[in-house]
């Protein structure tokens, strides 16, 4: 009895003390929560009421027009206009809102499943309506305005689009527009050419738009804001009159050579590229690239199948601009570069003739020239007007300079090099490539790092002939090689091309430039024979540049007709002109054309009729 005493006793105990600790403890809880309590309405009051002011509003991006993109004249290359935006509130139900797109669809052209796409993409801001079509044709605009009470929702605005009033003309140069601003922006920026390079010029200062919203984040009332400041024009140095020239000749001279004017068979010619080049700064007068595209179509939302059509392998890549992408082995334009190394080499003087009977023997090879044809005794000057390979494929194997396992880099790569092969030109919009001169150290290089791809690291007497007359594996893009050129003609480094209007970047002005350091001797025995190529009889394009008036505005030029594994050859012409005052040097390659003397020279000659003012007066007459 006594023990079941003590037992209860002991229980009630236990009983008290959990109940005192439940009771610290829920006063614990009870004082922490009040004090929280306290904290948040007194202490955090003004933050909260700030964020829940905040929380009221939305600030809706309002889209700056972009600056216009106007040629050395002044005359307008792209510009802003506005467009009619189609839009829908997306506050209905989701019933109604199915019945209205399907209403919609066939007035806007579209299919109901791309419309219930675009209301349901996630990017899309949620409080302002979705864009259904922003660039809406005028009688879609009439018929939805005069059936609006067929769809409840639908709203019809403006905003700014991009206009090109020349359509397709110098659409690689100005480029394209990619994905949408950076955040707190709105609208596109530059992917490409000069609306990328000059973006931040072009594209203006965004305004925006304060809505009210409820609890539920939909919109309420739209209140003050701010407007857009447009973007500022951008001034270039391309000459849409020199630019028309180039992209027309370079387009019928593609269209001749599949008609088969170039007197070779299997001419597909299906792309192409013109640069137009002012020496005396670098100004860039003229890029052309074909096939090209239409900008205006890749300007705002991009059709699934204008995105397929543009990537199809038979479109022949029209986004690619071919006058700074584009790698073409040079074929016989390269052989002043061969020339100029063999004078310095000591190996040839410019009266040092050759017995050009049509075939060359490399060990037990025989190499012959273009159809076999025998130019009989040549010299420096009219080896280089009539082509002669045969006089290059001896000074090739000449001026190779070791053993296949250890030969140096020769007088061709150093040469080719200070010309500007082998390099980007720098120019100001892109990309660009860098072109290839191939070579011993180049070679070794190769086989050091992809021993699998190039599992040979010798580079051989073949290699070095091969390379003397542009063939192998020597590569250089459109624009490189009028830098070349201009470089041959002044007996400066190249220009560095521009297309930003205004001073002259680094290395663009003429008197700036530091010499190439080629020999005025030899490069002038070398320009004679550029000389011959045009104006002597037999010179490669005496054709193309017949009735051309060479008396008064004398053209150094060279042909090129490059081989190329599986396909009809590349047809090359670069040239320099005026040849007593060197102003312009023109490039044309067209590939699988054939002879550079059939296709490329005559684009060159129209594009220098514009340049020098012989189309003017011809017109004159």
């Amino acid at each position: 009895m006594r023990r079941r005493s003590g037992a209860v006793v002991a229980s009630r105990r236990v009983r008290r003390r959990r109940v005192a600790v439940t009771g610290l403890v829920a006063a614990f809880c009870f004082l922490t929560l009040l004090t929280r309590l306290v904290h948040l309405q007194v202490a955090e009051r003004p933050a909260y009421a700030a964020r829940a002011e905040a929380n009221r509003f939305r600030v809706v991006p309002v889209e700056a027009p972009r600056g216009r993109i106007l040629d050395r004249a002044g005359r307008v290359l792209a510009e802003s206009g506005s467009a009619w935006r189609i839009r829908l509130d997306r506050r209905m139900a989701a019933g109604r809102r199915a019945a209205l797109l399907g209403r919609l669809a066939p007035v806007l052209g579209l299919s109901e499943a791309e419309l219930r796409s675009r209301v349901a993409d996630p990017a899309a801001d949620r409080v302002v309506p979705v864009t259904l079509l922003d660039d809406a044709p005028e009688d879609v605009v009439v018929a939805l305005r005069e059936r609006e009470a067929e769809f409840p929702g639908v709203e019809i605005d403006s905003h700014p689009v991009r206009r090109y009033p020349h359509e397709r003309l110098a659409a690689h140069v100005l480029g394209t527009l990619g994905g949408a601003a950076a955040p707190g922006g709105v609208g596109r920026t530059g992917a490409s050419g000069v609306e990328a390079a000059y973006d931040q010029m072009l594209a203006g200062q965004a305004g925006e738009t304060r809505i009210e919203v409820d609890s539920a984040g939909r919109p309420v009332r739209t209140l003050e804001g701010r407007a857009a400041v447009p973007g500022r024009d951008v001034g270039l140095t391309i000459d849409l009159d020199v630019q028309t020239a180039a992209e027309q000749a370079l387009a019928d001279g593609m269209a001749a050579a599949r008609a088969g004017g170039s007197g070779v068979s299997g001419t597909t010619a299906p792309a192409g590229a013109v640069v137009a080049l002012d020496l005396r700064d670098g100004s860039v007068l003229a890029l052309a690239s074909a096939p090209t595209f239409d900008p205006a179509a890749l300007a705002g939302r991009i059709p699934a199948a204008t995105w397929a059509a543009l990537h199809d392998p038979a479109a022949h890549a029209p986004l690619t601009d071919r006058a700074l992408q584009g790698l073409y082995a040079p074929g016989s334009t390269f052989k002043p570069v061969t020339a100029l190394a063999g004078l310095r080499a000591g190996l040839i003087t410019p009266a040092t003739v050759v017995d050009d009977r049509g075939t060359y023997r490399l060990g037990t090879r025989v190499l012959q020239n273009a159809q076999g044809k025998a130019h009989g005794k040549v010299d420096l000057a009219r080896a280089l007007a009539v082509s002669s390979d045969v006089y290059f494929y001896g000074l090739g194997d000449r001026l190779f300079t070791g053993p296949p396992a250890t030969a140096p880099d020769g007088p061709i790569q150093d040469i080719a090099g200070r010309l500007g092969f082998g390099r980007p030109t720098g120019i100001d919009i892109g990309p660009e490539a860098g072109g290839r001169v191939p070579g011993p150290a180049a070679r070794r290089e190769a086989h050091d790092r992809r021993p699998a791809a190039v599992p040979d690291g010798r580079w051989y007497p073949g290699d070095n002939v091969n390379l003397a007359i542009g063939q192998g594996d020597v590569l250089v893009t459109p624009l490189q090689l009028a830098g070349v050129y201009a470089a041959l003609a002044t007996g400066l480094v190249p220009p560095t091309p521009h297309v930003l209007a205004g001073p002259a970047v680094a290395g663009g002005v003429r008197d700036g430039r530091a010499s190439a350091g080629i020999d005025p001797g030899a490069r002038q025995a070398v320009l004679t024979g550029l000389l011959g190529a045009v104006g002597s009889r037999d010179g490669t394009a005496a054709a193309a540049f017949a009735g051309f008036p060479l008396d008064r505005v004398a053209v150094e030029g060279k042909t090129g007709t490059a081989q190329v594994t599986g396909k009809a050859d590349t047809s090359l012409f670069a040239a320099v002109a005026p040849a007593n005052d060197p102003q312009f040097a023109v490039v044309a390659v067209v590939e699988e054309a054939g002879f550079g003397s059939a296709v490329a020279a005559p684009i060159v000659r129209r594009v220098l009729e514009v340049l020098t003012g012989v189309a003017r007066a011809a017109g004159r007459r």
